[in-house]
């Protein structure tokens, strides 16, 4: 958990606070629900008094989402590029592809991470 504050330290309190959780390609806006198994209740920001607790529990979202697969990681990534077909692995290939040709248009190969 990273935790940034408006001033750039990681010390200032906010009244209300987000979680994102980060699987490697996408930012994703923490929601915690009262009711999990009907998704009702809904919160997304959090109040500083109850931040710990729920601090807590997004950690251990997060384990469970790396350790499940669900995390994935951008440098064992393999792509092909969707314009000459030339098979890549992981983003830095990616980009280096791009920079050399323009091409911009990829896709992710089934089954890599």
């Amino acid at each position: 958990i990273i935790k940034f504050a408006g001033d750039g330290s990681s010390t200032q309190e906010f009244e209300d606070n987000i979680f994102l959780i980060y699987d490697g390609t996408h930012y994703n806006l923490g929601v915690r629900y009262d009711n999990p198994e009907t998704k009702t209740g809904e919160q997304r920001i959090f109040k500083n008094e109850e931040i710990k607790a729920i601090e807590e529990e997004f950690i251990k979202y997060a384990n469970f989402l790396k350790l499940s697969d669900q995390y994935h990681d951008p440098n064992l990534f393999s792509i092909k590029c969707s314009i000459c077909g030339v098979a890549l692995e992981g983003q830095i290939e990616a980009t280096e592809h791009a920079q050399q040709t323009s091409h911009q248009n990829f896709k992710q190969i089934e089954g890599s991470n």
